[in-house]
């Protein structure tokens, strides 16, 4: 930890921004939808940082994360907590990637105590299904990570801990975030160890409650919402495209409904290879009319760090909502702009009028720039935690 933290911070500043966009809208869908997720994700490691698919290097990610949290307050000392835990598997990470230690890590980010009671979605946290995400991390022979994530609804402890007894451990009461498990495998057993321990999980669920469960829902379809997400090609596609200077939130939303709603209809009846081509007709009335139904029954779309609700604004409780997920508007006029808009890079909401330039549009926040024109990327800025 020492060592890593005397090297000078690696700003990386050629990223693909719309790669960016997709993997962080795909992957925040593949959450919200009610059902199982697994997201696969590759690390190249040059030696010092670790570089995502769009080209941007990780330590900000959790450096800014950090800061973020030190200023929320006395009812989210847990993110603090949480943040400092995911740093040092940062650092463990890095650690694998010199080949310093073994080369496969399993965390347990079960959901946080303090919310096992709540009874109202914020921060990104879904109170009904409180989910745990297990990662498993494992450096291949090319000197690159994997991190595969698999979401294991309820957080069932005696569940979880089984996860550990399988692999030789017995973890310590409390949070088992921090309790890191790393050992030597063979890239055969590499391969299937997600699959291992989820159906560990699921066993352990099935002996005490009974019945059959995939991912910690019971009699649940073995469909991937990751994979659902990305074969929906049309509403993908329309909400990219319209997002190249940052999207409207409630955009985002009607997204999100619309996507529930195809899951909802078809995800007992169709095979991920064929949802490509059933699907057709006008996407962004689909989203619209699914948004506005949506809204109708106060539904709330949770994941990756930020609930929506149909205002097009993130919820959780009075004090200060973890909104950043970061999306801003989608128009690229600004008498369409609404008076806030939230930055894709830096995740701020900033005053509309002072991102317009005459030639670019640029967060005032992290100085995050792209050309009207072209949508070239001029200046990466700060980029904070996904």
């Amino acid at each position: 930890m020492e060592r890593l933290a005397e090297r000078p911070r690696i700003e990386q500043q050629d990223f693909n921004h719309e790669q960016r966009l997709y993997d962080d809208t795909t992957t925040w869908l593949a959450e919200v939808l009610d059902g199982s997720m697994r997201t696969p994700f590759e690390y190249r490691f040059d030696g010092r940082e670790l570089y995502a698919r769009d080209g941007s290097s990780l330590r900000p990610i959790f450096d800014n994360a950090i800061e973020t949290a030190r200023t929320f307050g006395s009812d989210k000392t847990f993110e603090l907590r949480r943040r400092l835990i995911e740093a040092e598997e940062y650092t463990a990470m890095i650690q694998m990637g010199h080949g310093e230690s073994p080369n496969t890590m399993v965390v347990v980010s079960d959901f946080p105590p303090e919310l096992m009671s709540a009874k109202k979605d914020t921060d990104g946290y879904n109170v009904r299904r409180k989910q745990t995400m297990l990662r498993v991390i494992t450096r291949r022979a090319d000197g690159t990570l994997l991190m595969r994530s698999q979401s294991l609804d309820m957080s069932d402890r005696t569940a979880l801990e089984a996860l550990y007894a399988a692999l030789g451990f017995v973890p310590e009461p409390g949070e088992l975030l921090g309790q890191r498990i790393q050992l030597e495998l063979p890239e055969m057993n590499q391969e299937f160890l997600t699959d291992q321990l989820m159906g560990v999980y699921d066993r352990s669920l099935a002996s005490r409650y009974g019945g059959q469960y995939h991912a910690g829902r019971k009699s649940e379809h073995s469909m991937n919402t990751y994979d659902f997400v990305r074969a929906q090609n049309d509403l993908i596609a329309e909400f990219v495209n319209g997002s190249k200077y940052g999207i409207n939130e409630r955009l985002l939303y009607d997204l999100a409904a619309a996507l529930q709603a195809r899951y909802e209809r078809n995800s007992d009846k169709i095979a991920i290879s064929q949802l490509t081509e059933i699907f057709t007709g006008d996407a962004r009335q689909e989203m619209s009319l699914a948004g506005q139904s949506a809204a109708a029954s106060g539904r709330v779309f949770s994941g990756c760090g930020a609930s929506l609700g149909a205002s097009g604004e993130s919820t959780g409780n009075a004090q200060d909502e973890l909104s950043q997920l970061g999306y801003g508007s989608k128009s690229e006029e600004t008498a369409k702009l609404p008076a806030k808009i939230r930055c894709i890079n830096c995740k701020e909401k900033v005053d509309s009028k002072k991102v317009v330039k005459p030639k670019s549009w640029c967060c005032p926040s992290c100085k995050y720039e792209v050309d009207i024109c072209s949508g070239a990327v001029i200046c990466a800025g700060k980029r904070t935690k996904r």
